[in-house]
């Protein structure tokens, strides 16, 4: 994620890249999108990315 990206952004291009990799057989989990999405936010959103790694409930994002 780019630092003068949003978050709404980079999560639509994120998902527009795996709804790709989808429609040419590549078979991935929602949890595993959530997750990357995750790691590859900047060190500006560790609180919120912390918050919700502690509530161990990623699956409720899908």
């Amino acid at each position: 994620m780019g630092e003068s990206e949003t978050v709404d952004e980079y999560f639509a291009r994120t998902m527009t890249i795996a709804n790709k990799m989808t429609s040419h057989g590549e078979r991935m989990e929602q949890v595993t999108v959530v997750e990357k999405i995750l790691r590859s936010m900047p060190a500006k959103f560790n609180y919120v990315v912390c918050s919700i790694e502690e509530s161990n409930d990623v699956t409720a994002l899908t």
